[in-house]
């Protein structure tokens, strides 16, 4: 009985050693699993050039795989030109290899030219491949995935624009140097350039090293420029009457060019001439906005010059409007006269100020009434490019009696 014993305990201790493997080695026999490559035929393309990915997929699991699809995720950049499949087929427009069935060590193979074209900025193409549905369990993701890649041939293209006179008058010439550099690696091709002229300005004509302008469109069509070559557009204008004072900013861009560029912090550049004049500035305001008959109102003029030029002949009118009566007035540059109006300013440097201030008796029989006091810049010997500040008002409404 104890010999018996003995011998089934020793049988129960052997059934793991004896049952286990086979149960473990039965574990994941209904996964599949898979091996994908992706390779090109080039590591360094140009615009233009053609390339051709193979891509392979094996199936490395211990189950024959059904439903099996592989999804190419196509790089922007590149143009579809044909594939071949030895199984299933691929299908373009979603980017998607129908494999199929494909047994198990077998393998499957697909090839795809495409035509790489410009996109700026991308100096690597990447193309990735991925299982994206298969009928069985997926054992081993990380397999599943493949990337290829290749650098694209950039050219690094720099603008530059200068103007000979910076300060010009209303009226005078300016010419505008506009200056393309291709710092290569790449030759770059079918380079256009974008120098739409400022509204302050009038074309008068233009001269390009290579290529050619058009005023209308404001495109420099510079075509190819070789690695490390230069090209230059000269253009002249007029700068336009009654610009005094102002600022004309004058951009230019790089447009296209069938090349990726590495660097596009280069390709755009701006001229900027400050037109000779004075920006002369008018203010006008009083002490009480709601004055009664008899009362005493106060209006502080104040003319301002802010540049880039001094300034001279300046004349400001402000008549005391109906309804009121001028008492006396103070002017701490030029002087006033109440019977014309007139303020004879005189000489204002840049960023001077003149102030007149004029005291005035509101009327009898004003009571309710609404009165406006205009003052206004009628002279200046610099011209004044922004002539919406020459001038303002200011309104009393006299109280009732």
């Amino acid at each position: 009985m104890n010999r018996f014993i003995k011998k089934s305990i020793s049988i129960l201790f052997l059934l793991p050693v004896l049952v286990l493997p086979f149960v473990f080695s039965g574990c994941g026999t209904n996964g599949a699993t898979f091996s994908i490559t992706n390779t090109v035929d080039k590591t360094t393309a140009n615009v233009g050039d053609t390339v051709t990915y193979t891509v392979m997929v094996t199936n490395t699991g211990a189950v024959n795989a059904t439903g099996l699809a592989i999804t190419d995720d196509w790089p922007v950049g590149l143009t579809y030109v044909s594939s071949s499949a030895d199984h299933g087929n691929y299908d373009n427009s979603t980017s998607v290899w129908t494999v199929g069935n494909l047994n198990t060590k077998a393998s499957a193979k697909l090839t795809i030219t495409a035509t790489v074209v410009s996109r700026a900025g991308v100096i690597i193409m990447d193309n990735l491949v991925r299982v994206s549905k298969v009928d069985q369990t997926d054992n081993d993701m990380i397999q599943q995935v493949a990337n290829a890649s290749f650098n694209v041939r950039s050219a690094d293209l720099t603008v530059t624009n200068t103007v000979d006179n910076a300060a010009p008058d209303q009226q005078n010439t300016i010419k505008y140097s506009v200056t393309l550099t291709n710092n290569g690696p790449a030759d770059a091709t079918g380079v256009i350039v974008y120098e739409q002229l400022p509204q302050n300005v009038t074309y008068v004509s233009s001269s390009a090293g290579q290529g050619s302008y058009d005023n209308n469109s404001g495109n420099w069509t510079v075509g190819n420029v070789a690695n490390g070559a230069s090209a230059m557009l000269t253009i002249t204008v007029t700068v336009n009457t009654g610009t005094g004072a102002l600022e004309i900013d004058n951009p230019v861009a790089v447009a296209f060019a069938d090349q990726p560029d590495s660097n596009l912090n280069n390709n755009d550049a701006t001229a900027v001439v400050k037109v000779n004049g004075s920006d002369l500035n008018l203010t006008n305001g009083e002490d009480n906005t709601s004055p009664s008959v008899g009362a005493t109102v106060t209006f502080t003029v104040t003319l301002t010059n802010n540049g880039p030029l001094d300034d001279t002949g300046i004349i400001v009118t402000d008549i005391v409007p109906a309804g009121l009566t001028y008492s006396s007035s103070v002017a701490d540059t030029g002087s006033y006269n109440a019977a014309t109006g007139i303020w004879t300013v005189g000489s204002l440097a840049n960023g001077g100020t003149a102030t007149l201030t004029l005291k005035v008796t509101v009327n009898s029989g004003t009571a309710t009434q609404k009165i406006v006091s205009t003052a206004k810049i009628t002279h200046s010997d610099q011209p004044d490019g922004d002539t919406s500040d020459n001038s303002s008002s200011t309104q009393v409404n006299i109280a009732s009696s």
